[in-house]
């Protein structure tokens, strides 16, 4: 009988994916945060696995989609141009929960876009800590989405 039966057939010479943060933890950051706190946040989620430029058409696709509508939100609900939709609620509130509705509906494209990634990078190893990348990324928003509604004077 050959020896080559009895070697294994498959080996391991591609090291498992650098661990990356929860999906949870990316959903937390998109509710809190909006589209401008779980964009950066992802990014360096798809940095630490190496994988940012292997994915970079997509991501930049799903970036400047979001974002572009972030800043039309933005405008529209700051100004009160969503005319009678929103009657007697404040700009500010509708502001904010359209930020809410964005950060998901931008993490749920950006997970879609690269889940075999998070699927890979979770099942082999366990997540990293999210907590410092995602009070970073959720005070930047905070600080952007103030300055955008002092800058567009809300009343």
């Amino acid at each position: 009988m050959p020896s080559t039966l009895l070697e294994p057939s498959l080996s391991n010479t591609t090291p498992p994916p650098k661990p990356t943060f929860s999906t949870q933890a990316h959903f937390l950051v998109g509710f809190f945060g909006g589209p401008m706190a779980v964009i950066p946040f992802s990014l360096i989620g798809l940095h630490q696995m190496g994988k940012l430029k292997e994915q970079l058409t997509k991501t930049v696709l799903i970036v400047g989609f979001f974002v572009a509508l972030y800043l039309c939100h933005t405008v529209l609900s700051n100004l009160g141009l969503y005319g009678q939709w929103f009657d007697g609620i404040s700009p500010l509130t509708v502001s904010r929960r359209g930020n809410n509705l964005l950060g998901v509906l931008t993490f749920g494209a950006i997970y879609l876009a690269h889940r075999r990634t998070f699927n890979l990078s979770q099942n082999h190893s366990a997540s990293a800590n999210p907590w410092k990348a995602a009070v970073i990324c959720l005070l930047g928003s905070a600080a952007l989405n103030f300055g955008l509604f002092v800058l567009l004077g809300a009343n």
